[in-house]
C-alpha cells in the first residue's frame, strides 16, 4: 500500500518538543485527514479543526463555517491530500492555539499495511484537552517539572485526557509500538463520530458547501442584526419568535436566524417586484426550524 509521509510540529513550543511523523495511507478526503493528523495528537474532537494553506489564503473548514464563509473558505470533504502544498498547518480547537506546522514528504512509502494511520516517531504526550494554558506554563519553565499537583490561583491543571503523574511525564519517550496498536482503531471511533455529527449538522442547518468566492462583509451583517433588533423592538410578531427560537438556541443564534430570513425575503421583494407584507414575513418566520 502507498503511504504519504508526513511531519506535525507543534508551532508555540520548543523545537522537538511535541511533533509526530505519520504515515497518511492514500489520498483522503481532507475531513478524513484531519481526523486522522488530530488523532496521532491526541485530540478527542470536541472542538472544530481545519487546515490552512496561508500562501495561498485557503482555508480547508468544517461545516458550520461555511454558514457564514469568508473569500477562500473551502469544505474539508470536498478536497483531498494530493491537493495540498507540501506544506500546510493543521489546527484543532480553532482559535486555542493548537496549531501544527506540517511537511509533506514528496517521495511515498510502500508498505504491507491497510492501517489508515502509521505512528513513525515523535515526541510529547499529546493535546492537552482545554488547558493549553498549563501547557504554555510548563513549556516556560513556570511549574516544576517534579509538581505532581495542581495550581488553582495560577490556572495550573493536568490534562484530564492525558494520564500524567507529574507534568514533566510529558516529555517521557512514547512507545511507537503500543501506540500503533491501537491508534488505528482510535482513528476509525473518531472518524465514525465526529463525520456524524457533521452530517447531521449539515442536514439540520441545510449549509451551503460550495467554495466561497465573494468577501465576507462584517459591516453588512452588523447592518443586519441592527434591523432585526429594530423589529424585535417594534414588531410584537417578531418578538415573540425571537423570545421562542432564543430558548432553545440561544440569543445570538435566534437573532442570525431571523436575520437569514429576512435577507431571503429583500432579496425576493427585490427580484419579483412586490411589496412587503406583514402576513408573508411572519408566515416564513413561524417556518424557522427549532431542532
Amino acid at each position: 500500500m502507498q503511504y504519504t509521509k508526513i511531519r506535525l510540529d507543534f508551532k508555540y513550543g520548543p523545537k522537538n518538543r511535541f511533533y509526530r511523523v505519520v504515515l497518511i495511507k492514500g489520498n483522503p478526503d481532507l475531513f478524513k485527514l484531519s481526523v486522522e493528523l488530530g488523532t496521532a495528537v491526541g485530540a478527542m474532537f470536541g472542538h472544530c479543526f481545519l487546515i490552512t494553506c496561508k500562501r495561498r489564503g485557503i482555508h480547508y473548514v468544517m461545516a458550520p463555517f461555511m454558514e457564514e464563509p469568508r473569500d477562500g473558505y473551502k469544505y474539508l470533504r470536498n478536497y483531498h491530500l494530493n491537493d495540498l502544498p507540501d506544506s500546510f498547518d493543521f489546527e484543532y480547537d480553532t482559535g486555542d492555539g493548537w496549531d501544527f506546522s506540517c511537511k509533506r514528504y514528496k517521495k511515498y512509502v510502500e508498505i504491507k499495511s491497510n492501517k489508515n494511520l502509521i505512528l513513525l516517531e515523535g515526541a510529547g504526550q499529546g493535546i492537552w484537552e482545554d488547558n493549553i494554558g498549563s501547557l504554555y506554563s510548563y513549556f516556560n519553565n513556570e511549574i516544576d517539572p517534579d509538581f505532581d499537583g495542581e495550581d488553582e490561583e495560577k490556572g495550573i491543571y493536568k490534562p484530564w485526557n492525558v494520564s500524567i503523574d507529574k507534568y514533566s511525564d510529558f516529555d517521557n519517550p512514547l512507545d511507537i509500538d503500543e501506540i500503533n496498536d491501537t491508534l488505528n482503531d482510535d482513528f476509525r471511533f473518531n472518524y465514525d463520530e465526529v463525520l456524524s455529527g457533521e452530517k447531521e449538522y449539515i442536514e439540520q442547518n441545510c449549509v451551503c458547501l460550495d467554495d466561497c468566492t465573494e468577501p465576507y462583509n462584517p459591516r453588512l451583517k452588523k447592518a443586519i442584526l441592527e434591523a432585526v433588533d429594530e423589529q424585535i423592538n417594534a414588531l410584537d410578531y417578531v418578538k415573540k419568535i425571537f423570545e421562542k427560537i432564543k430558548k432553545v438556541h440561544g440569543e445570538g443564534k435566534a437573532k442570525e436566524s431571523i436575520a437569514a430570513v429576512l435577507i431571503t425575503y429583500i432579496f425576493d421583494l427585490e427580484t419579483k417586484h412586490i411589496n412587503f407584507d406583514d402576513n408573508e414575513y411572519k408566515k416564513r418566520l413561524t417556518n424557522i426550524p427549532l431542532k
